[in-house]
């Protein structure tokens, strides 16, 4: 009996060791299978590029002199009667003039070079470049903008402030060796250097009827013209869009210049047969002044999302859509609302569903076999 008893001991001991190593390799086996990553909190934003049409209400400026001198900068806001531009007959000043322009073009596209941090000039110098080879007309400035952009990426911040405080001395040096007819601001505005036709074309009392901007022919343009001055702070950007991207009216869209300026806008009208957006702004003229067209970027809608590997994701029959994340060493099951699935990952919306919502900061986790309550030791 002694023996028999020892040997179902025996039996006993080994069997339970046997067990215990099997229970030890199982949860092995899914520990080394389970994978977890923080769950990370994004914006979602859904935007379109698109080329703009700058519409305002515009006067053209004439002056019967054959050389007019601009002492104003682009976007500078003017009272009626001040002083904007020197006019004179003296085709000998037509090269002072000239350079006086570029010397000016210059200092202020380096001055907005500078604003730029130099880690986003290349982005900025890649979006201009985009623009110029993208067909409508550039500003006058956008050559001039992208030479600065290169000085600001090459220069020490020193001294492309000093080289910016030189441009500014050689035009006021310029200036005051100049002499002529003053032309005089008829009414209150805001000046711009540039004229195109566009003037009496697309206005703001023109919109109701507007169908494509990019169809319209520009006026002729005066031989005494040399500039424009804008009435109203408030201006217009009209569009084509495909019907299905456009926003409902009274919505707010911000629209993003290949410089980087952002402008925040509601829309004025939107026409699903045509694709028609008119978008309304009433700040920032001074920034687009000299626009009439441009390469942008317009953001539509952006709301918070959670961000977490594809291969979390699970799906039921019925389409539903849930992740398992940890909590302590079980998985538990959250529901999802995809947003979007792409190359980074999938974008849940941001929900609150109480202690079963998914929340930033979560571990989510990929593996074979998951599910609720199960032991996963992450």
């Amino acid at each position: 009996m002694r023996k028999g008893g020892r040997f179902l001991r025996l039996i006993s001991l080994v069997t339970a060791a046997a067990a215990l190593v099997m229970l030890a390799a199982a949860l092995y086996r899914g520990r080394s299978t389970v994978r977890t990553d923080a769950v990370l909190a994004v914006t979602v934003t859904e935007s379109v590029q698109v080329t703009g049409y700058f519409i305002r209400d515009e006067r053209l400026l004439t002056a019967p002199c054959s050389v007019v001198l601009p002492l104003l900068r682009e976007g500078e806001k003017v009272s009626a009667g001040e002083r904007m531009a020197i006019g004179t007959e003296q085709s000998d000043l037509q090269a002072a003039a000239e350079e006086l322009s570029d010397l000016r073009q210059r200092a202020d596209a380096l001055e907005q070079a500078l604003r730029t941090p130099k880690e986003a000039c290349a982005a900025r110098i890649r979006g201009l470049l985009r623009q110029l080879a993208a067909g409508p007309p550039a500003a006058a400035g956008d050559t001039a903008l992208l030479q600065a952009l290169i000085l600001r990426a090459s220069l020490e911040d020193a001294e492309a402030s000093r080289l910016l405080s030189d441009l500014r001395q050689q035009a006021e040096e310029l200036t005051a060796s100049l002499s002529g007819i003053p032309l005089i601001a008829p009414q209150a505005g805001w000046f711009s250097s540039c004229a195109d036709g566009y003037e009496s074309i697309l206005t703001p009392k023109d919109i109701p009827l507007l169908k494509d901007p990019s169809l319209l022919p520009a006026a002729p343009v005066p031989k005494q013209a040399w500039g424009r001055l804008i009435l109203s702070g408030t201006w217009y950007l009209a569009a084509m869009l495909p019907p299905e991207q456009l926003p409902e009216a009274g919505a707010e869209v911000t629209m993003t210049l290949s410089d980087g300026a952002s402008f925040s806008m509601r829309v004025f009208r939107a026409e699903r047969e045509s694709g028609l957006l008119v978008l309304s702004c009433g700040s920032g003229l001074e920034k687009i002044a000299p626009l009439r067209s441009a390469f942008c970027t317009l953001t539509v809608s952006s709301r918070e999302g959670l961000q977490f590997p594809a291969a979390a994701l699970c799906t039921e029959e019925s389409g539903q859509t849930f992740v398992y994340v940890a909590e302590g060493a079980l998985a538990r099951r959250k529901q999802v609302t995809v947003l979007q699935c792409g190359e980074d990952g999938c974008i849940a919306a941001a929900e609150e569903r109480g202690t079963d919502s998914l929340c930033a900061g979560d571990a989510v986790l990929t593996g074979n076999d998951l599910y609720d309550g199960k032991v996963v030791y992450p």
